[in-house]
């Protein structure tokens, strides 16, 4: 017998190998299967323990027997014949010449590592093995397809209890059904069961619309926010509910701090209970402060949360509010960037083309020391005709004086953290054009880093509210992916067809 060095790693889901048959002796024993590392090579697979094997001279199977079981027909030379384990089921089944011949043997690869095996035992019999190297004669890609649609509709029959989403919530919500119930209404008859399946997906669509909505809410998406709130809202009335708050998703924290995004007229415990106050009227202010973030209008931005939240400029020992002043010194020097690009041009017509300045802009901001550089270094223009170029000028002063300013702020936190926020950002003065500079630096003055900067405010600000800070939906497809690896490395071979980034992202 030869077996592989390496056993077959159960996380693959289905494992197949073939052989051909290139010659075989009197009575054609040889055999196909799988054993471990603890089998003797002097025996054919499937004739010991944690042995499994399909043999050509009677198309028996065999696991851990002399006698065999009837499986399939008898093979000999030129027959392809193919051999592979599924996980998913701990069972194995065999092929030949691209049939399938069903499947075989029970607890195979259970709590043991296998090993794809081969037996030959007389002179001149040979076999030619091949581990994908070439092309399969049975069409193995639409077997793992079957098998993965197979699993991934047991998942979609599996009940949820959606209580897991809330440690809070201590019993089911209005419209679940437990699993002892289930089962006994399931045995009353199929009319019950119609009624057990409508009120379980009547409460998937509830909580799937929660997961959805709160995400919506939390990424600042408004309009298709308030759009699916409004929806549910009336889904909740032509149900009768009798309170249909439940069907709103993401409550408020019970007690919101004192700068919190609701205001009083706005909160939920202040209206009707027959009122519903829409969780979406909460978005709007947070809304416009991060947009703000990502237009670069650092000073609107640093208002509104000055007015509305103040806690989160102060949140991190004020990492908060250095980034967005680092920022808006940024946004400074790109402004000062783009009037010298203008004044460039103007000049450019005025002379017809005739002494262009060069590539980066000839007097542009390159080599300027923010901690060294007075305001009054750059002289006022000389001619009317220079008007653009002073205006250039002075955006710059402006920013270099806001820069030794933010400097003086910060020079004694000396938290790495700080200093290399502040340098990232004096780091844009050495280009003419940073947004245009490429790299680091480009990313840096660029859309990329106001985007980044967004999302942290934004999270900032429903940290500040008792929100997560994370959307449950994020956090549930997270919890997924890990757990889904975790079952993997177990050698559950089901979890890697629950593909969720195949059959919900991808497709």
């Amino acid at each position: 017998m030869a077996r592989t060095n390496h056993p077959i790693p159960p996380a693959c889901g289905i494992y197949y190998f073939e052989i051909e048959v290139l010659s075989k002796g009197q009575k054609a024993h040889i055999s196909i299967g799988f054993t471990t590392s603890d089998a003797r090579l002097n025996k054919l697979p499937g004739w010991e323990k944690n042995s499994w094997g399909y043999h050509g001279d009677d198309g028996f199977s065999f696991a851990a027997e002399k006698t065999g079981t009837t499986y399939g027909p008898t093979f000999g030379a030129g027959d392809i014949i193919g051999a592979g384990v599924d996980f998913s089921q701990n069972r194995a089944f065999f092929t030949k010449n691209g049939v399938h011949l069903g499947m075989v043997f029970e607890h195979i690869a259970e709590g043991v590592q296998v090993y794809p095996s081969v037996g030959l035992r007389h002179p001149n019999e040979g076999v030619r093995v091949n581990f994908g190297h070439t092309a399969f004669k049975f069409d193995i890609d639409d077997h793992v397809q079957q098998q993965r649609d197979a699993v991934w509709a047991g998942i979609q029959r599996t009940r949820i209890d959606w209580r897991v989403l809330d440690a809070k919530r201590s019993s089911a919500p209005s419209g679940s059904i437990d699993a002892t119930a289930f089962g006994e209404i399931h045995d009353a008859g199929n009319r019950d069961t119609d009624m057990v399946d409508a009120k379980a997906d009547e409460e998937g669509r509830d909580e799937a619309s929660r997961l959805v909505l709160s995400y919506l809410v939390h990424h600042g998406y408004a309009k298709t926010a308030e759009a699916l709130e409004a929806q549910l809202a009336r889904a909740a009335r032509a149900r009768n509910s009798e309170d249909a708050s439940n069907a709103l998703p993401v409550p408020p924290p019970a007690a919101p701090p004192a700068d919190s995004e609701l205001d009083d007229a706005d909160s939920p415990m202040a209206a009707p209970e027959s009122e519903p106050q829409p969780e979406t009227k909460a978005l709007t202010k947070r809304l416009a402060i991060v947009d703000a973030v990502r237009r670069g209008d650092i000073d609107d931005a640093l208002d509104g949360l000055r007015t509305r939240f103040p806690s989160v400029l102060a949140r991190d020992d004020l990492l908060v509010q250095l980034k967005l002043r680092c920022r808006k010194f940024v946004e400074l020097v790109n402004a000062a960037a783009e009037m010298k690009r203008r004044a460039d041009f103007e000049r450019d017509l005025d002379l017809g083309g005739a002494g262009k300045a060069d590539e980066h802009g000839g007097e542009g901001a390159a080599g300027v020391d923010v901690a060294a550089m007075d305001v009054d270094d750059v002289p006022a223009p000389s001619s009317p005709s220079a008007q653009s170029k002073s205006a250039a000028e002075g955006a710059l002063r402006t920013a270099i004086a806001y820069g030794k300013a933010l400097r003086a702020d910060y020079r004694h936190d000396l938290r790495p953290e700080v200093q290399g926020c502040l340098d990232k950002s004096f780091g844009v003065v050495a280009y003419h054009f940073p947004m245009d500079a490429g790299g680091e630096v480009g990313r840096w003055a660029g859309q990329e880093a106001r985007d980044v900067l967004a999302g942290e405010v934004n999270q900032a600000i429903l940290e500040s509210q008792g929100f997560p800070a994370r959307p449950a939906l994020e956090r549930v497809y997270r919890q997924t992916a890990a757990s889904l690896v975790q079952l993997g490395f177990l050698g559950v071979g089901a979890a890697v067809f629950a593909d969720v980034q195949r059959e919900l992202l991808d497709t």
